[in-house]
């Protein structure tokens, strides 16, 4: 049997990406290659009956991340960064700093500024701040599309407030001559919101939305949810109807993500155009972006070119065997001081900084290092990765 080979350390984000995207081709070459989740702070204003937030045991002390510490930590990752998600877990529209934040980010040009949001606290400050700093997506939280259902879950919500706030944050774009933030809703699957699907596409339409995820409910120890998820035996009627579902939001001009039906039916005939009609319509989004500058858009067509050219290439230097990117790529940071590779690792992958350290150290650091050894051997994985729901490493092809 082989023996491991060790893999190099770095001083410099720089030197990290040209080993790992040209050396060892795990990444793009476009050296914004980071994806960082960020929360502002460690609060919700919100009890949402499936979030552990509702939970007694996490209701801390509020921390409240400031734009100084933000760019104390991130100020040599930020130039780096393709994509920075403001939310992890929390809601960033209860800082008080908020506004303050989102100016002091704009200057990085980040390519994909994201919020993530219950929308209740959109106020008109942070409306103005939102679309004139650079957000390229406003992501909000919409299970249900009647009042009673939504508040019956989102405890501490009111579902004319979040409806008014998304309305008025398209009024203000359109004052303003301004394309972004697009409009994303996040639908969280439960048995007793599964018969209003159709009439969630209708609202997103009315609310000029241009995407929709759905995800299945995720169970957490204490909320005694379990009777709510859509599990093998909902199979028939959820398989039913999400095929019309997609094609209704099609219809409609809105983009569906769902998870996959139970049962698939076989492939058609023209499946294999499918591929080729995807990358098409990639290429053209890409060329046309509104959400991007021109130079940016030229940047992201030359790099896919070019990465494209690189696959025999990465065939040939990257583990044969599958592996998570999350190691090479991913940071999320809490306002308590801690970072990590993936929400579902436990604490022992848990990296503790204090209040001056840059989160360069970390993502170069041991914690870090460990994981991407673990990724090129090809184990041993630890228990979180056994048993992810995103990417179920060790018992579905994932995609390289």
């Amino acid at each position: 049997m082989t023996a491991p080979v060790p893999i190099p350390r770095f001083d410099t984000i720089s030197d990290y990406h040209r080993y790992w995207s040209v050396c060892v081709p795990v990444l793009s070459i476009n050296p914004r290659f980071l994806h960082i989740a960020l929360d502002l702070c460690n609060t919700c204003n919100l009890r949402c009956s499936f979030c552990y937030l509702s939970l007694p045991a996490f209701r801390g002390k509020a921390i409240f991340l400031t734009a100084e510490s933000i760019h104390r930590h991130l100020q040599h990752l930020l130039p780096f960064t393709r994509r920075l998600c403001l939310s992890c877990g929390y809601e960033p529209l209860a800082s008080p700093h908020f506004t303050e934040i989102l100016s002091s980010l704009a200057p990085y040009h980040i390519p994909q500024l994201d919020l993530v949001t219950n929308a209740t606290l959109l106020s008109e400050d942070k409306i103005e701040a939102i679309i004139k700093n650079g957000v390229q997506t406003l992501r909000f939280s919409l299970d249900a599309a009647d009042k009673t259902t939504y508040e019956s879950m989102r405890h501490g919500a009111c579902f004319e407030t979040v409806i008014a706030n998304i309305k008025r944050l398209a009024v203000r774009k359109k004052e303003l001559g301004s394309r972004t933030p697009s409009l994303a809703m996040i639908v969280v699957l439960m048995q007793s919101t599964l018969h209003q699907l159709k009439d969630l596409v209708d609202l997103a339409k009315e609310l000029g939305v241009a995407s929709i995820t759905m995800q299945h409910l995720i169970p957490f120890p204490g909320l005694h949810m379990e009777a709510q998820v859509i599990t093998e035996k909902d199979a028939a009627p959820y398989d039913a109807l999400i095929g019309p579902l997609h094609e209704y939001a099609q219809k409609n001009r809105i983009f569906l993500s769902a998870p996959n039906p139970f049962h698939p039916n076989p492939p058609r005939l023209d499946g294999w155009l499918l591929p080729l009609r995807s990358r098409a319509s990639r290429l053209c989004q890409a060329i046309v972006n509104a959400q991007m500058n021109p130079s940016q858009n030229m940047q992201d067509i030359t790099y896919g070119i070019i990465n494209h050219g690189l696959r025999l290439v990465r065939r040939a230097y990257c583990p044969a065997h599958q592996f998570c990117r999350n190691p090479f790529n991913y940071i999320i940071m809490t306002p308590e001081g801690r970072a990590k590779a993936c929400p579902y690792l436990d604490d022992a992958w848990l990296k503790v900084f204090d209040s001056g350290m840059p989160l360069t150290s970390v993502f170069l650091g041991d914690e870090y290092q460990a994981l991407r050894q673990i990724m090129m051997d090809g184990g041993p994985h630890p228990a979180p990765c056994l048993k992810c729901p995103d990417c179920q490493l060790l018992n579905t092809k994932k995609r390289i």
